[in-house]
């Protein structure tokens, strides 16, 4: 594996710690504080006596059980928040449940949420806070455990094309990466209905209408689900969506025909079998899809390590 940073910057990486100790948003963290959990993933210890509490708002099966199998690996105890047994079924509002957590002396809060909760307000709570999923609007440890699935591929900083394709509007990894991959020579591009535009229309955006065109440029395409939790789909518009924005092996097939090496597929999950991508592609041979989710693990140990030990 390719390494990212000289061993000799060490001392400096262990000062650099995340704002005010949260990973919130991908604006927490910058190269130095990606480069030292990088380092550290693999090299996690036990940490005695911590708590972290979950508050999982929303559904989860990846990200949450790759969170607790990485306290689990720290030795730290895991406690679940139940929302159907909590007082905020008695009218308390969310934030003020947590900070009764915080009060209770809890040392870490991993939480998923929507728009039931405003980011800002986790910013003033005094405990280290790891967003688990915020909104459509960010995922940061996704974006550190993609980078480093890169990063142990040998594609990191080396002028690599990475394509979204699907729908971006209102996915929260897309959101992560765009600010996140650039700054480690990623060329970014996107292929998406009009329907689900991005917010920001930047003109720096590349963007392709057609699919084809989209794969024959890329190196590495991140395939995104559909966020029908998020939005209500006409039979129309995903039968039109299946045609033109599920990845195949064919696609990936006739786009290999023209590049010098091998198109890479990538996938945050869930995949929608036969919407997003067809199973088959998960067992090509360059599929990072189920590596993404290997790494899953010991990149959130890393993090959780270096929150809780304020690194």
């Amino acid at each position: 594996m390719e390494k990212i940073f000289s061993y000799d910057k060490i001392t400096l990486l262990t000062r650099a710690g995340l704002k005010k100790n949260k990973l919130i948003l991908v604006s927490d963290i910058n190269k130095s504080i990606v480069e030292k959990i990088f380092f550290s993933v693999g090299k996690t210890k036990i940490l005695k006596n911590k708590t972290a509490v979950f508050v999982f708002l929303e559904n989860s099966t990846r990200t949450k059980i790759s969170f607790e199998m990485a306290c689990n690996k720290l030795g730290v105890k895991v406690v679940h928040f139940n929302t159907s047994l909590s007082s905020t079924n008695k009218g308390e509002s969310l934030i003020e449940t947590l900070r009764n957590i915080e009060a209770m002396g809890a040392d870490l809060l991993i939480i998923r949420h929507g728009d039931q909760l405003n980011i800002s307000e986790l910013y003033k709570l005094n405990i280290p806070i790891i967003s688990a999923g915020s909104e459509s609007i960010s995922h940061p440890t996704q974006a550190l455990l993609d980078l480093f699935t890169l990063h142990k591929e040998g594609m990191v900083n080396k002028n690599k094309k990475l394509l979204f394709l699907g729908d971006i509007s209102l996915n929260r990894v897309a959101n992560s990466h765009k600010n996140l991959l650039k700054d480690w020579g990623f060329e970014i591009g996107y292929s998406y209905p009009k329907e689900l535009c991005l917010k920001d229309t930047s003109k720096e955006l590349k963007y392709f209408k057609n699919k084809k065109e989209a794969l024959a440029w890329a190196d590495i395409v991140m395939v995104l689900r559909l966020q029908s939790e998020r939005k209500n789909f006409s039979s129309d518009f995903l039968e039109d969506y299946k045609q033109k924005y599920q990845l195949t092996l064919k696609d990936i097939e006739t786009a290999n025909l023209k590049k010098s090496d091998c198109l890479k597929v990538m996938h945050p999950g869930p995949y929608v079998e036969g919407l997003d991508l067809e199973k088959s592609v998960t067992n090509y041979e360059h599929s990072f899809i189920y590596k993404q989710v290997k790494n899953s693990v010991p990149v959130r140990a890393a993090i959780i390590q270096s929150l809780l030990q304020g690194d």
